[in-house]
């Protein structure tokens, strides 16, 4: 009869999370997994299988908390612009502020595991965020504060293509105030008043 667990499985992804997130899948050993996590290897494989694994589940909580986040910023202001100005200044300053970047950004450029689950999981990932940030560009369009004449899928694309790089230029210390400059001018292409 197995022993039952005696920890936190969220607990334990959270620090598995972290240990990724700082030095990407493929340079984390199991031995830097067990020191985050404060369990053995024999636990690690018995409650996540392998590696791999613990980086999917890991990865998948990062990109639901994330999902969340991002619909509660855009849901900030009166209007769909401050929405949308709200999203990218607090992308601009969470990411400049620990030189990290994006968790899921780093898994892109990383490219994830070579099974294709993580590449899956942040395709279904992005196509959740075009099309809640087409939504929001709608209504700002509709209440004239963005130029209407443009195509709200690209101008989606183009927003998560902007907070795309705000994530990996605040890998290399982007400067806050140059992030939100870059914001302003973002929106700005996007006929913002």
């Amino acid at each position: 009869m197995a022993r039952p667990r005696t920890f936190d499985l969220e607990q334990v992804l959270d620090a598995a999370l972290e240990a990724f997130w700082k030095r990407g899948y493929s340079a984390t050993s199991m031995a830097d997994l067990c020191s985050a996590t404060g369990l053995g290897k024999g636990s690690l494989y018995q409650a996540f299988g392998d590696k791999e694994s613990l980086y999917l589940a890991a990865l998948e909580r990062y990109l639901n908390g994330a999902a969340a986040m991002s619909e509660e910023l855009l849901a900030v202001g009166d209007t769909p612009l401050e929405g949308l100005r709200h999203w990218l200044e607090q992308m601009a300053h969470g990411i400049c502020a620990d030189n990290k970047g994006c968790f899921a950004v780093n898994a892109l450029v990383e490219q994830g595991p070579s099974d294709g689950r993580a590449c899956e999981l942040l395709a279904n990932y992005k196509q959740g965020a075009l099309e809640r940030l087409a939504e929001v560009v709608r209504a700002a369009q509709a209440a004239g504060q963005l130029d209407a004449a443009r195509d709200p899928i690209e101008s989606a694309r183009f927003l998560m293509t902007l907070a795309n790089g705000l994530a990996v230029q605040g890998r290399h210390a982007l400067a806050a105030r140059d992030g939100q400059a870059v914001v302003r001018m973002g929106l700005e292409s996007l006929g913002a008043n």
